[in-house]
């Protein structure tokens, strides 16, 4: 064996291609540092990764023609439950050590999740903005039509609940809406104490605006948010990484800001690393164990997971904007 090999799927044309290539520069950074340092058990790495086309129905056959013709030591998950869903299935029937990306894993011994909810993923979305949202305000739940959304809703609805607050009206719409001026207009008449939006960044700030642009000022409004967002992360060794990141993303359809997903993306792979260099083997069944039992270094911190194969501990994080001026995005990275 000349190399190790890597196989997995991204989105990289369709709908999440933005999220896809923006993975794949993060894992191409990895591949090439690794490499570096003379690849892992004296390999070279070879990264596989095939386009699924925005198309979860697309993802299956993928995984099992890496596993059965490409012939791939290892696999790993693409972006998102929509790919991340049906590669598990393969993976477990085939026995696979298996680290998706921002796609909630349940119960899958053979599976970990690189996604920073936590155990309780549902109530953990949207615990910060309901605690700080005073008792006995009404809501109004806006979310998209989507699993991940329709999670947080879950954990809003919970929250609400725990911090004595009353849900009023709720509204789940298509992700194929773009005029969001009739919900500004119902969310006006109903004058609710709190709006949560549950959806993708883009559709955030099409619901802000319209309720912005109609006047209506609600005591509280905020979201759980699918998508780039401008928040800079300080963890060791990320500004190198980012650095790097941002110089590769000129000419590509990729987040421009970065620390959405591209973070994960290289810290998903480390965790690969230091799994194959501890266990000093490729064997899945090793990988799986010691990755159930280890604390990875990575450039979002210190990495574990439980024995569901979820991070133990959440790095949720609530930021709120004020005296947005401009459209330079770097006003907004924080």
């Amino acid at each position: 064996m000349t190399s190790i090999k890597i196989g997995y799927s991204l989105s990289l044309t369709g709908a999440f291609a933005a999220y896809g290539q923006s993975a794949l520069i993060a894992h191409k950074i990895w591949e090439e540092r690794v490499n570096k340092k003379g690849g892992l058990l004296g390999k070279r790495v070879q990264l596989i990764c095939v386009d699924d086309k925005s198309n979860s129905s697309l993802v299956a056959d993928i995984y099992k023609n890496l596993i059965e013709v490409e012939k791939v030591d290892l696999v790993i998950g693409g972006y998102g439950v929509n790919s991340v869903a049906p590669a598990i299935q393969v993976a477990l029937e085939y026995d696979k050590y298996f680290v998706s990306l921002m796609g909630k894993v349940a119960n899958s011994f053979n599976c970990f999740s690189m996604i920073p909810i936590g155990v309780k993923p549902n109530t953990t979305l949207a615990e910060n903005f309901f605690k700080t949202a005073a008792k006995n305000s009404s809501v109004a739940i806006i979310s998209a039509d989507a699993e991940l959304t329709r999670n947080s809703v879950l954990g809003a609805r919970e929250n609400i609940a725990r911090n004595s607050q009353r849900i009023i009206f709720e509204y789940n719409y298509s992700l194929a809406t773009f005029d969001f001026s009739s919900l500004a207009q119902e969310l006006s008449d109903l004058r609710p104490d709190v709006i949560y939006i549950a959806a993708y960044s883009s559709d955030v700030l099409g619901i802000m605006k319209a309720i912005n642009e109609i006047g209506f000022h609600p005591k509280k409004i905020g979201a759980s948010v699918v998508g780039p967002l401008g928040l800079r992360i300080v963890c060791s060794g990320i500004e190198e990484f980012m650095e790097e990141y941002l110089s590769k993303t000129s000419c590509i359809e990729a987040d421009i800001l970065g620390y959405y997903l591209a973070p994960q993306a290289y810290a998903q792979l480390q965790i690969i690393e230091q799994a194959v260099k501890a266990t000093n083997s490729l064997n899945d069944a090793k990988l799986i164990g010691h990755t159930h039992e280890a604390l990875f270094k990575t450039v979002l911190g210190d990495i574990k997971f439980d024995r569901n194969g979820e991070c133990a501990a959440p790095q949720m994080v609530q930021v709120q904007y004020q005296n947005v001026i401009t459209h330079d995005i770097e006003q907004t990275a924080i």
